[in-house]
């Protein structure tokens, strides 16, 4: 807590960047903090719904409003149109700023910044800010590294789910037989292994390889055909036959995470894992990007940082 001249010693106070609002500058609440788990929600003829998870990113925008007014010292200056120019700057600026209030913390963009002339005396404002990164709690920071043998079984889980779903049964048996042996295959070289990704041999690390190849040969036909649920069925399989392939393969470095993401923008998730958005590089040498906002679906390993 904050003893500021005049504001008492159980003032929190409200920094951005460098500056500190103070008085009536204060909001009296500060809304959409936290944020949103993004869904890519896809429904399909006969009643089956399929839900990509994007990621958890802030809301939009935090956004509220206050007063300058003459006279108010307590900034060191009482002029209001200049403590309203150092917020405009910031917006001019288009430069990341910390935003700060008791226990909660976001990077943030200076997104609109409006002023509203009521008299001589007072200046009343309303910002509104784009938050790129929220540090308030350890749920938003970078997840634990899951262990290589964790992230096969999920990656198996999805080849499952996706055979035996609605739409995917709609698949002929050959390939679904095709995928579900290449899913089995790599369960079992784990346990062979005992349970170290790392220890799986150079043989069934080839032999798990060649199943899915085998799979996703015989699921692209469908997928290039004209049926549109049996396509739907095979895109969704193959997608998750090439997670299993970069997950298995990952046995020299464990990833981060495995993610499937829709138009991505690298920025953000490099800011997500390494809290430095200037990685982004790292994850888009990992998945063969050239841009930092790829357009389409793309499945993608974030590796460590090291």
């Amino acid at each position: 807590m904050a003893n500021i001249k005049g504001l008492g010693s159980n003032y929190v106070p409200l920094q951005l960047g460098s500056f500190t609002f103070y008085q009536f500058e204060v909001p009296n609440d500060l809304p959409n903090l936290f944020g949103v788990q993004k869904l890519a929600v896809h429904d399909f003829s006969g009643g089956d719904r399929t839900v990509q998870e994007l990621g958890a990113f802030p809301f939009d925008g935090i956004e509220w409003h206050g007063s300058f007014f003459f006279g108010d010292t307590n900034s060191g200056t009482s002029v209001p149109v200049e403590r309203a120019s150092l917020l405009n700057t910031m917006r001019v600026a288009g430069t990341t700023q910390r935003l700060i209030w008791g226990a909660f913390q976001y990077d943030v963009i200076v997104h609109e910044f409006e002023i509203i002339a009521k008299m001589a005396q007072q200046l009343d404002y309303r910002i509104k800010l784009l938050p790129t990164f929220d540090y308030t709690t350890t749920s938003n920071q970078p997840p634990t590294p899951a262990s290589g043998a964790g992230l096969v079984f999920d990656a198996n889980l999805g080849v499952i789910k996706s055979t035996q779903s609605p739409v995917g049964l709609l698949l002929p048996p050959l390939a679904i037989a095709a995928a579900t042996t290449a899913a089995e295959y790599a369960t079992a070289a784990i346990i062979n292994a005992n349970g170290s990704l790392t220890s799986v041999t150079n043989a069934n690390q080839a032999a798990v390889q060649a199943l899915i190849l085998t799979a996703q040969l015989l699921l692209q036909p469908i997928i290039n055909g004209t049926d549109y649920g049996q396509a739907t069925a095979a895109a969704t399989l193959s997608a998750s036959l090439f997670t299993l392939s970069t997950t298995f393969s990952s046995s020299t470095t464990t990833p981060l995470a495995v993610i499937v993401v829709t138009n991505p923008n690298l920025n953000l998730l490099a800011s997500q894992y390494y809290s430095d958005a200037s990685l982004w590089t790292l994850i888009a040498s990992q998945n063969n990007l050239q841009t930092d906002f790829p357009i389409g679906t793309f499945t993608l390993v974030i590796p460590p940082q090291s």
